[in-house]
């Protein structure tokens, strides 16, 4: 499996986790250093934005075909080569057990399923292609307070492909994470920073094969915890370019706009929702310059109350 792929398996690895927390030891004796507050893990869903007992979703993106002035869908398409439909299930916890990648023409892709330990944190992902063959397994370990402290990743034929480790702060707050090649060498390492309400404010990035920091970017958030600007620098401290957000009521995205370097729009795309009745999206239209481009489309199935 590419790397990229992988890459894109972490993120429902790290947040297939129940939002349980163990406190930590200084959470325990009441011992502050600052106002930052302790970090409260989040839920698949939380990390979703999806709201209710949700037991599934499946989404599927579609080409945009405008007639007489009304937009609806075309032909099944995903932007970006990279992207995939998805369909994704939850345990009643919240903690995915199982999701599965299609491609545009709704053929498999790729299907993987979670192991729990009884946290509800996912200690093993099993990843199968599309023939129902094993391809790969990522088996991860955590610390008392339950942070994903190690992901390992095998082929098929049980060779180690890489390794991620993950370091945290007294607050449970992921400060740094390093990726290490099947012979143990770092090929990527990226570090966090967080202001004093436990915001985001920079990353930075370092590849080994530059043997430097190869950029480094800056976050700005509303009264709401939402990311409104996004600043990518490289090491020299000049400017790449500059994403600006915003957000409907329900966190949402509505729009994204980039600026390069000398402050100049180059493009600005902006998403419009239909909601079902708990509040969680079912159709987003982007639009790229004001102009209809694809229509994501979502399938939502609850737990029963």
């Amino acid at each position: 499996m590419k790397k990229s792929i992988l890459y894109t398996v972490i993120i429902l690895l790290i947040f297939s986790c129940s939002s349980y927390k163990k406190k930590n030891d200084l959470e325990e004796q009441n011992i502050f250093k600052n106002t930052k507050p302790f970090f409260k893990k989040k839920s698949a869903l939380e990390t979703e934005n999806l709201f209710g007992k949700v037991k599934s979703y499946k989404e599927f993106s579609y080409k945009t075909v405008e007639i007489s002035g009304e937009i609806i869908k075309g032909d099944r398409k995903r932007q970006y080569s990279s992207n995939y439909d998805i369909y994704i299930k939850y345990d009643e916890n919240g903690n995915i057990i199982e999701w599965t990648n299609y491609n545009s023409d709704g053929s498999l892709y790729i299907k993987g399923s979670n192991k729990l330990d009884d946290k509800g944190n996912c200690i093993e992902c099993v990843i199968n292609n599309p023939n129902g063959n094993l391809d790969s397994k990522i088996i991860s370990k955590y610390d008392d307070n339950d942070n994903i402290i190690e992901d390992s990743y095998y082929r098929a034929n049980g060779a180690l492909a890489f390794n991620i480790t993950y370091k945290y702060d007294d607050y449970g707050y992921l400060i740094e994470d390093n990726n290490y090649n099947s012979e143990g060498k770092l090929d990527f390492k990226k570090t966090y920073k967080y202001d004093d309400k436990g915001n985001l404010i920079e990353t930075k990035h370092f590849f080994s094969s530059k043997r430097r920091w190869s950029y480094r970017e800056i976050f700005k958030y509303d009264s709401n915890g939402n990311t409104i600007e996004l600043n990518n620098y490289n090491w020299d401290k000049n400017l790449n370019f500059k994403t600006l957000f915003k957000f409907d009521e329900k966190g949402n995205k509505t729009e994204e706009s980039r600026y390069d370097i000398n402050g100049s729009l180059g493009w600005v795309v902006n998403y419009k929702y239909d909601y079902d009745d708990k509040g969680n999206w079912i159709r987003k239209i982007k639009f790229e310059n004001e102009t209809p481009k694809y229509i994501l489309e979502r399938e939502i199935e609850y737990y029963e109350k």
